[in-house]
């Protein structure tokens, strides 16, 4: 059997974790059943964060394709892989007859089944992407598949955000990039991104899309999960994580340093790196909850964390980050 194989976004960039993340990702895809000379490879677009890279990212993206068994490969430009001021980074495959790159929209057969493409494409003459592919796509034929880089009107969540009409349109299935969320098992057009790219994207399941080429049918296929992202109310000991990256938000921290040595030391344990992408310091009045001070003023405020922290059970290690973050705002 042969396929048409079709993958959404991946926003190769060079920050950790993110990085390394997406590489195992590709990795895990090129040793998959579906890298086979017979099949015909299609990217939904967003192939990098930025427009414009320089050294490892294209060299990673390069590499992949290089990799990559089936006998054709298409790109269909996303929103990321271009910018008016910088151009396009697809260019990097112009030498490489191999991969076809997708500016404009178009409609293509695979096997039995005909597809329309849509790319992001920035506003030419006046018009906008939203009201080219709105207003003057005038097809009368039935398409089994449209692929795109677009957000269509089942994206439309308010009357002022500009989409992509194509209600007018004869489509049997839509199977989108730009959106990061799969939502095809709802009825839903976007396959999502390979590869978590923020914390909107906590817990979600990755997959990739697979056209049969002699039948038309297609099936979404899952994607191992190897980035996520928790929250940590500090000082709580950090979990045993079953993916290879995590990204973590500490919540309510009294010492910065202290808190990024702590769970650094506990990520070690773990042969992981540590990785964070927000941290929120506790305010001294939470510090001091359930401590009535007004009928107590004998007592100082040193006195009244030490109360404090026996009445709570704290642990002797968080007590003194604490009494150490608070001598060194010089209050007693």
């Amino acid at each position: 059997m042969s396929y048409l194989v079709i993958t959404g976004d991946k926003h190769i960039r060079p920050k950790e974790p993110y990085c390394s993340s997406i590489l195992k990702v590709l990795d895990w895809f090129l040793e998959s059943e579906y890298n086979h000379e017979d099949n015909i490879y299609f990217s939904l677009g967003d192939e990098t964060e930025e427009s414009i890279n320089k050294g490892a990212v294209n060299d990673y993206l390069l590499s992949f394709y290089s990799k990559l068994k089936m006998k054709k490969k298409y790109i269909l430009k996303g929103n990321h892989d271009e910018s008016r001021d910088h151009g396009c980074n697809l260019d990097i495959f112009n030498s490489d007859s191999s991969v076809e790159v997708i500016h404009e929209y178009a409609v293509m057969n695979f096997g039995v089944s005909q597809c329309l493409l849509l790319p992001y494409i920035y506003p030419k003459d006046g018009r906008t992407m939203e009201d080219i592919y709105s207003n003057s796509l005038s097809y009368k034929e039935t398409f089994d598949y449209c692929l795109g880089h677009v957000f269509d009107e089942t994206k439309q969540f308010s009357k002022n955000q500009s989409i992509c009409d194509l209600s007018g349109l004869n489509i049997k299935q839509r199977l989108f990039g730009h959106d990061h969320g799969f939502d095809l098992d709802k009825g839903g057009n976007y396959l999502g991104s390979m590869h978590p790219n923020s914390n909107t994207e906590k817990n979600k399941n990755a997959f990739f899309y697979v056209i049969d080429l002699e039948t038309g049918e297609g099936k979404a296929v899952p994607i191992p999960r190897f980035l996520n992202f928790y929250d940590v109310m500090y000082p709580d000991k950090l979990p045993i994580f079953e993916e290879p990256y995590q990204v973590l938000r500490i919540i309510d921290y009294v010492d910065r340093e202290a808190t990024i040595r702590l769970y650094t030391e506990q990520m070690l344990s773990q042969n992981k790196g540590f990785y964070k992408r927000r941290m929120e310091r506790k305010k001294l009045a939470q510090t001091l909850e359930n401590v009535d001070i007004a009928n107590d003023t004998k007592l100082t405020l040193k006195q009244h964390l030490v109360n404090y922290f026996q009445h709570k059970k704290v642990d002797s290690k968080v007590s003194d980050i604490i009494n150490k973050a608070v001598e060194k705002r010089g209050i007693v």
